[in-house]
């Protein structure tokens, strides 16, 4: 593995003799320049050798855990835990062999810790139970559990180390253990195969073959068994290394030419992972990296992309599906910069960096992650960076700093205030405090169908002075739809006891003319996520026009016993609801009739509990009313779907009864067993759209005038954004009229137009123009949110949640005041902000979701305090909380202008005197000419707009 002891334990080793005069500064911290060979030492023998002595094995703060032997299920298993043991054996053997001294630990005493490292591990391996797939649960947490997912990576990283290790020492790992070990991860690099192999699967498998951040943790987990394998099954391992190389090269155009990385900051350090690995590796092993990647266009232009996503608040900018994490986790970015070091076309250490580049890094890394997995470190990184930053020479403060990215169509504006907070004239080595002194705004305009990405052309986001004031939601749920939100299931019902139970129903024929053919016509139950449905005809055969009793065992579905007993579990984290895991009933065609297109009558579904008959539950009947599925007539045509709900003439001489339609379409038709909005399990995808973002909402909006959609942007249409000069305000301008469909039949606006200028204070102008088509006039409105944190009582450094309180001074005026210090929690923000507003069209700011959300009983369970707070439940299962605000027309809308400055300043009482005014007349006036005053402190401009080719334009600034 990396090439063998005597290629890889050379470079290990002059990172241990690095800074021998343990002259390097720096601290582990969030916004300071970090000292290399401190974070080495900590992250490899336990303690950082310049300021403390070695710690024996069993208190050596990773070592520890395997003391006593066999280590506590707990404590095995840690990924980062584990790594670095297994770097620390491995680098104590290698010394040892050397004979070149200075070893840390004897080798006597490395051997107890391999030795308790592979049993306890093993130990912990062997008590986890496969899935119904084949696979271990704890390998896979990237999809479901049933193909090669992302899972596999730190799984392989161990393991096919461990095996590369210890493949011929018996006395530590056994000839059994081996084998057990490469049986399973053949087990897995089978499922590998099974996806990139196109020959083999004859389908695209997207896991490897859709080409982003997947494919590349993917192949580095498969790159780690290619070189434990190499020589014991060789045939095997180049057919995975050329699955390996070939696909590679799927990732390259993620990279665009501006620079930027289609899916986003946030998933650019996890595409990182997995190429450092694979380059590393393959350097080592094979003396080539990986040639797929553009590597000098990412080292001069990528590097200074995610500068730019780094928002001031030290955050990154989270739109589509990213969060807004706290700076860099890795050091990945001082690896691009090196770029030539990282390929091996330039010895480690002779790279010069730009130094200002660098401190504005580290302003923005986060503690110590790159090191935690010791394999990923490299001599590049062991340089004097205190040095290095502190020769750099920082331009004065820039009144405005623009960037943007074309091709990407994203833009940002900052600016930096001199002497604004106290937190940055207090910051003394902390960098990342500095940047409270500055005020950004970012927007996006990026291609809703690539991957990761969102509905959301037009959105923003703004910090000032060390806070966010307007926030995205930060990673959401998907939507195949236009939905805001949909029912994903429900919470349960039922508890099998036994093989007796059953499921018992009525049906009838409504048309004596037509015949039912009872083997295409299916009962299905989904239970605990699974879909399983049988034939009626086993148990009906003659269905006619009087009610006929159906039974079915419930053993006949198909499902295991524990998944009867299992239970759903879900709700909000803090008052989680679990209930059983039946979720819904539902009836299945493929091609049920003879005479295509009948109806059938269905009544009285019960479950029967065969041991206690009065725990029986009635899906649907005279007593219990269930409701179907809103969705269940969304593929409408030939779909199997609710004719009507008949209100006499039911089974058992009861009233209401379903009378459904059936075609030959195989359409599904589920029903819950309650229409109480409780009983629903929802899925909130607000987020994908732009009624989750700081953009233009169009309230009428539907998808075939489904109440819980919003189509106020298309997907799979692309807007324009540019670089613009107005007077003397610069910045951008994002031309959203495609996206809005101004070239589509069913599109809503024939333009909009939103302008972002920087006004050089550190304030910022917001320009909306629009055209609604013709009888799409609706209450077109601006959406503005901010974080919430509803249980917020004081600041505390541990806090993770910001709160921001969100009022109205004025009709047109929207405030925002944090209640903490974005970058120090324990003190209160030096941070407000102010929106601004004036139109072409009588409007106000307004408090609260609209009506067109508010009015849907389900969607109510995601808004609190009177719908001013939405909570949407995000990608790792936890609450996100965010306060609305919006500019809303007093009347429906077909044109209008719009101007938003966007003020802030370093807490409420010193904001100066601001105003936004619609003129009567403009100073150079022309027929159409639509003039604004805007008053920001001594500060007192026209904003001129006027009709350029049909469009209103932001057309002068004095």
């Amino acid at each position: 593995m990396y090439g063998g002891d005597s290629k890889w334990y050379p470079k290990v080793r002059a990172m241990n003799l690095a800074d021998p005069g343990c002259t390097w500064q720096g601290t582990d911290n969030w916004g300071f320049v970090k000292n290399a060979r401190a974070l080495w030492d900590k992250n490899t023998v336990g303690a950082y050798l310049c300021t403390a002595s070695l710690p024996a094995l069993n208190v050596h703060p990773d070592a520890k855990f395997y003391y006593p032997n066999p280590p506590a299920a707990a404590d095995a298993g840690n990924d980062e835990r584990r790594v670095k043991v297994l770097h620390l054996i491995r680098q104590m053997y290698a010394c040892h062999a050397s004979g070149l001294g200075g070893c840390a630990y004897s080798k006597a005493n490395i051997d107890v810790l391999a030795a308790n490292l592979v049993s306890g591990e093993l130990a912990k391996q062997r008590a986890e139970v496969k899935n119904a797939s084949g696979f271990f649960p704890s390998w896979h947490y990237g999809y479901n559990a049933t193909f090669f997912d992302l899972g596999a990576l730190p799984e392989f990283r161990f393991w096919a180390q461990l095996v590369d290790l210890f493949y011929n020492t018996p006395s530590i790992l056994s000839v059994a253990d081996r084998d057990y070990i490469t049986a399973e991860l053949g087990n897995e690099i089978d499922s590998y195969i099974a996806a990139a192999d196109l020959t083999q699967t004859n389908s695209f498998h997207w896991a490897v073959h859709n080409g982003n951040n997947w494919t590349t943790v993917l192949n580095a987990a498969a790159m780690y068994w290619v070189v434990a394998y190499w020589h014991e099954q060789n045939t095997k391992a180049r057919r995975v290394l050329q699955y390996i190389l070939e696909t590679n090269w799927l990732h390259r155009p993620f990279f665009l030419s501006d620079g930027s990385y289609i899916e986003g900051p946030s998933y650019f350090e996890v595409t990182l992972d997995g190429l450092s690995d694979m380059n590393e590796l393959q350097k080592g092993s094979f003396n080539e990296p990986i040639h797929a990647m553009p590597w000098y266009h990412m080292s001069t232009k990528t590097t200074q992309w995610l500068l730019d996503n780094v928002a001031s608040d030290s955050r990154f900018l989270d739109f589509g599906d990213a969060w807004a994490k706290d700076g860099f986790g890795m050091m990945y970015y001082i690896s691009l910069s090196a770029w030539e070091e990282w390929v091996g076309t330039r010895a480690e250490g002779t790279t010069t960096f730009n130094a200002c580049n660098i401190r504005a890094f580290f302003a923005n890394q986060y503690f110590d992650y790159h090191f935690r997995n010791p394999y990923k470190p490299t001599g590049t990184l062991m340089r004097d960076w205190s040095s290095i930053v502190a020769s750099c020479v920082p331009p004065a403060g820039a009144a405005l700093a623009m960037t943007t990215y074309p091709e990407y169509q994203t833009a940002t504006l900052r600016s930096t205030i001199p002497g604004a907070t106290n937190l940055a004239a207090t910051a003394g080595t902390n960098m990342k405090y500095l940047q409270a002194d500055q005020t950004m705004l970012a927007s996006n305009g990026v291609d809703n169908s690539l991957p990761h990405r969102e509905v959301d052309f037009g959105a923003v986001i703004w910090s000032a002075f060390g806070n966010r004031l307007l926030f995205d939601w930060g990673y959401g749920e998907l939507s195949s739809t236009y939905d805001f939100f949909r029912i994903s299931g429900n919470k349960g019902r039922f508890v099998k006891t036994s093989n007796s139970d059953t499921i018992e129903f009525y049906i009838k024929k409504i048309d004596s003319s037509k015949t039912i053919d009872t083997t295409k016509l299916r009962i299905g139950l989904t239970l605990n996520y699974s879909q399983k449905d049988i034939a009626l005809s086993p148990y009906v055969t003659n269905v006619s026009t009087s009610w006929t009793k159906v039974v079915v065992p419930l053993i006949d579905f198909g499902f295991a016993e524990s998944s009867w007993t299992a239970v759903r579990t879900g709700g909000d984290p803090g008052a989680p609801w679990t209930t059983p895991g039946l979720e819904h009933v539902y009836f299945r065609t493929n091609g049920a009739t003879a005479n295509p297109g009948t109806n059938i009558g269905i009544d009285e579904i019960k479950l029967v509990d065969a041991t206690t008959p009065a725990n029986s539950v009635y899906w649907y009947g005279e007593s219990h009313r269930t409701v179907t599925d809103p969705r269940a007539r969304a593929d409408a045509g030939t779909a199997f779907y609710l004719a009507s709900e008949e209100v006499s003439g039911g089974a058992n001489s009861t009233a209401s009864w379903m009378n459904l339609f059936v075609s030959n379409s195989g359409k599904i038709f589920r029903m819950y067993y309650s229409g109480d909005p409780d009983e629903f399990i929802l899925a909130n995808q607000m987020d994908y759209l732009p009624v989750g973002a700081n953009t233009l909402v169009i309230p009428g909006a539907r998808e075939n005038g489904d109440l819980m959609s919003n189509m106020s942007q298309f997907k799979g249409e692309k807007g324009q954004m540019a670089e613009i000069t107005v007077g003397p305000f610069s910045g951008f301008v994002m031309d959203a009229s495609a996206v809005y469909g101004s070239a589509r039949a069913d599109g809503n606006l024939e333009y909009f137009l939103r302008y972002g200028l920087g006004m050089g204070n550190g304030d910022y102008l917001l320009v909306d123009t629009f055209k609604a088509k013709a009888g799409k006039e609706d209450k077109i409105q601006e959406f503005w949110y901010t974080h919430a944190d509803p249980n917020f009582t004081a600041c505390s450094p541990t806090s993770y949640n910001f709160n921001v309180v969100m009022t109205q001074p004025s009709a047109n005026t929207l405030q925002l005041v944090p209640s903490c210090n974005g970058m120090n929690r324990s003190v209160a923000a030096e941070s407000a902000g102010r929106i601004i507003a004036a139109a072409a069209q009588p409007g106000s700011m307004v408090l609260g979701a609209p009506s067109f959300l508010t009015a849907d009983p389900l969607f109510n369970r995601y808004l609190m305090d009177g719908g001013k707070i939405i909570r949407l439940l995000n990608r790792v299962n936890s609450w996100d909380y965010r306060r609305i605000a919006r500019y809303e027309p007093s009347a429906a809308v077909s044109e209008d202008v719009r101007v938003f400055l966007m003020q802030s300043a370093a807490g409420v009482s010193k904001f100066t005197a601001a105003s936004v005014t619609k003129k009567a007349s403009c100073a150079s006036p022309s027929a159409t000419a639509i003039c604004f005053t805007v008053i920001d402190g001594a500060m007192n401009v026209e904003v001129r707009t006027d009709k350029v080719d049909g469009r209103y334009q932001v057309v002068g600034i004095q």
